[in-house]
């Protein structure tokens, strides 16, 4: 059986790159599947994955859109007893727009944001309404990355949902990437103030700005780390220079997997930022896993998948109100995260290998 795992087509190096490749490496460990995944990044590297050189990355327009299109329906027209799986609303837009893909049974993965853009679009033209709800109804199954995307999903394509329904599978963690960088942890925290990280693209939606505000009201040391670059960038740093001398903020931009398990490694709490902005929503808050992973404390903001992963792991979750996070930021301690699920609980949570045996019961 032939698997073909896209992520619209590039490589990405976010949640939903490492969520493609995550897939991709541990369903190609059953003997019966052959998985094709895109060009990009890890995937190239592991022997056990076909990389599809066509999969590589094209400059959204509607000449590269309809190559793309043109270019899958060519390549897989000749595999017989292949199955797909479309992860991220790019290529749920080339698979319904593409007929031999369309007439084919498949898995679409919602990871939240994309729900909206769809709705949205099928909203403003009838032809588009037509095409997007056939593709959903005549899919195997809507896989949505938590009870949050799950429940938008239902609300938007409530007109739909009986047809075309849907199963919860949360996201995996790739433990590989974990380089066991040795931690230097302190069990009470010190005079030298708090070690804070935060990670993820720099964007409207990640609101790294209400952590940045609200660490103004805080008395008490803290060093700040932001890892990532975006749009939203040259504000941050804006911000940050207004805070009082006690307070330091680093921007680290894209770091490495080792770098980064460094700055897991030392710090003291991991907050993770989540918002909305116009049609983007947190759909599950991978980076939340990943600090719990080498059993930092973390905080998270009460908002969608975000909130929702956080209390799986018995994490702590505040509203998203600058006056809230300074007071817990304020009122740390170590005692606050006894509940907070141990690193082997949350590998085990969100294994690759769970993931990968929920894929393959849809697909048999």
């Amino acid at each position: 059986m032939y698997v073909v795992i896209t992520n619209e087509y590039w490589p990405d190096t976010g949640g939903v790159g490492r969520y493609t490749y995550t897939l991709s490496h541990s369903l190609s460990k059953y003997k019966e599947i052959e998985v094709l995944t895109h060009l990009g990044h890890s995937a190239e590297e592991n022997d056990q994955l076909k990389v599809v050189p066509i999969f590589k990355r094209r400059i959204g327009s509607f000449v590269n859109f309809f190559i793309s299109i043109v270019s899958l329906s060519k390549y897989i027209k000749n595999i017989n007893n292949a199955q797909y799986i479309f992860s991220s609303y790019g290529v749920i837009l080339i698979g319904v727009f593409c007929p031999f893909v369309a007439k084919e049974k498949y898995i679409v993965v919602f990871h939240g944001t994309e729900i909206n853009r769809l709705d949205k679009l099928k909203k403003r033209n009838f032809l588009l309404k037509y095409l997007i709800n056939n593709f959903l109804i005549n899919s195997k199954k809507i896989v949505c990355i938590s009870n949050t995307v799950n429940n938008i999903y239902k609300y938007k394509f409530s007109d739909i949902y009986k047809n075309a329904q849907s199963v919860v599978i949360y996201n995996a963690l790739d433990s590989s990437f974990i380089c066991n960088y040795p931690s230097p942890k302190r069990q009470v925290l010190d005079d030298k103030g708090i070690n804070i990280v935060t990670v993820g693209r720099l964007d409207h939606r990640k609101r790294v700005d209400l952590l940045i505000q609200s660490l103004s009201k805080v008395t008490r040391y803290c060093t700040l780390h932001i890892v990532g670059d975006g749009p939203t960038k040259e504000f941050l740093e804006d911000e940050a220079i207004k805070l009082p001398k006690h307070i330091t903020v680093k921007f680290h931009g894209r770091v490495s997997d080792k770098g980064l398990d460094k700055l897991y490694a030392e710090a003291d709490l991991y907050v993770a930022c989540a918002g909305r902005y116009k049609t983007t929503i947190e759909g599950f808050g991978l980076t939340i896993i990943e600090a719990a992973s080498f059993g930092v404390p973390v905080l998270a903001f009460d908002v969608d998948g975000a909130g929702e992963v956080a209390r799986m792991i018995k994490a702590s979750v505040v509203d998203s109100r600058i006056a809230d996070i300074s007071k817990f930021i304020e009122e740390f301690s170590i005692e606050l995260y006894r509940d907070q699920l141990k690193p082997k609980e949350v590998l085990a949570l969100f294994s690759p290998e769970r993931q990968a045996r929920d894929f393959n019961e849809l697909l048999q």
